[in-house]
């Protein structure tokens, strides 16, 4: 019977505690239940997380940008080499078959092709001036790198990138100088095929202006990290 009121005056103090602390508590805390406090913990990590991984997808995307061109210059690269090997084919199969054709003639027969060592001559100059642009393509040409092959990664792609700089400048001098030898002597006939010699002075500018691509496109390459140069130029057996 006496401890009725003892829990009764318990609890009233409880209560008046409780009004107390909310009167004193200022008006802009809020008391929030802890389930919207973490509600609102896991949307600030979602936001923070899509801002890493847009921020990801952004540099994902900034750094694919150089890797696609240099992909695509690699593989016009490729194509162009395929495609002058294909033709210096096709002009080789063309020079054998009809020096055997006019050889057979001549000694067989005493009579042989009109124009076929002619165009034997041709298809030699185009080829040579072709080849020799192809050539850098497959690092075929005579070089001495002895001495470059000690030298540090740096300094020897360095040294790479110079000298295909300085062949590019030599095709392009060519270019210049035999730009005036075909104006003068360009316009005399070919014979037996009383075409401009012009045509065939072509082969030179030609073969330069290739070689001058494919030391320019070799640059950025090498620039970009996707041309080896363990071995600068292939080694004579």
């Amino acid at each position: 019977m006496t401890a009725l009121p003892h829990r009764h005056r318990d609890a009233s103090f409880g209560d008046d505690t409780t009004n107390k602390l909310t009167q004193e508590m200022p008006l802009s805390m809020s008391i929030k239940p802890p389930s919207a406090t973490h509600a609102e913990s896991r949307k600030a990590a979602g936001a923070a997380q899509d801002k890493t991984t847009v921020q990801d997808k952004t540099d994902s995307q900034d750094t694919a940008a150089p890797s696609s061109i240099a992909v695509g210059i690699t593989a016009l690269f490729k194509g162009l080499e395929k495609t002058l090997t294909l033709l210096m084919v096709l002009a080789l199969v063309a020079m054998i078959v009809l020096v055997f054709v006019n050889v057979v003639l001549r000694y067989g027969f005493s009579t042989s092709i009109l124009g076929g060592n002619e165009f034997v001559t041709i298809a030699f100059i185009f080829t040579s001036a072709i080849g020799g642009a192809v050539g850098i393509t497959r690092r075929e040409h005579i070089a001495i790198t002895f001495f470059i092959d000690l030298l540090p990664r740096p300094i020897k792609m360095f040294f790479y990138i110079l000298g295909l700089a300085l062949i590019a400048i030599v095709n392009g001098a060519l270019i210049y100088y035999t730009t005036g030898w075909i104006e003068k002597a360009g316009h005399f006939p070919w014979q037996p095929f009383n075409m401009p010699q012009g045509l065939v002075h072509a082969a030179i500018p030609i073969g330069c202006g290739l070689a001058i691509i494919f030391c320019i496109i070799k640059i950025i390459l090498t620039l970009a990290g996707r041309e080896q140069i363990d071995i600068l130029w292939m080694p004579e057996d």
